[in-house]
């Protein structure tokens, strides 16, 4: 299965503490990569206004598969599935799948949070905004 900028998944988030079921934003589809969704922001980003302005919000009104708005962290460019890795994984366990897409308002709230974006390293910054215009 070929991921899509914007393609939303249900899978395992091995490294969140503790591991639990997440939705994940493919970010950048080649190289895979990918954003994870919150239901809200930590206290720890809430106090700096430079991880706060990292965060793309998203509206469940516009997302069969949410129960209420979240967040999309973009201050956090997730690396734990490849391709190879999600094609296992999706494979292997029928909950996870691919679960929809980003609305076109969430796809611009996430180039919103990549605008001035100090957290995601240059080279993967620049890549980023060429699919995130």
């Amino acid at each position: 299965m070929a991921a899509a900028v914007g393609d939303v998944f249900f899978l395992r988030c091995t490294l969140c503490n503790p591991p639990k079921d997440k939705f994940f934003v493919v970010a950048l589809a080649e190289p895979l990569k990918l954003f994870l969704i919150n239901s809200e922001m930590t206290e720890f980003q809430r106090a700096r206004p430079d991880r706060a302005m990292a965060q793309a919000e998203i509206a469940a009104a516009e997302h069969d598969f949410l129960e209420y708005d979240s967040i999309i962290g973009c201050d956090w460019l997730s690396h734990e599935y490849g391709q190879d890795t999600l094609e296992r994984a999706l494979a292997n366990d029928k909950r996870y799948r691919c679960i929809g897409r980003l609305s076109d308002a969430a796809r611009r709230s996430v180039a919103a949070a990549l605008r001035d974006n100090v957290h995601i390293p240059g080279k993967w910054l620049k890549l980023l905004k060429q699919h995130w215009p």
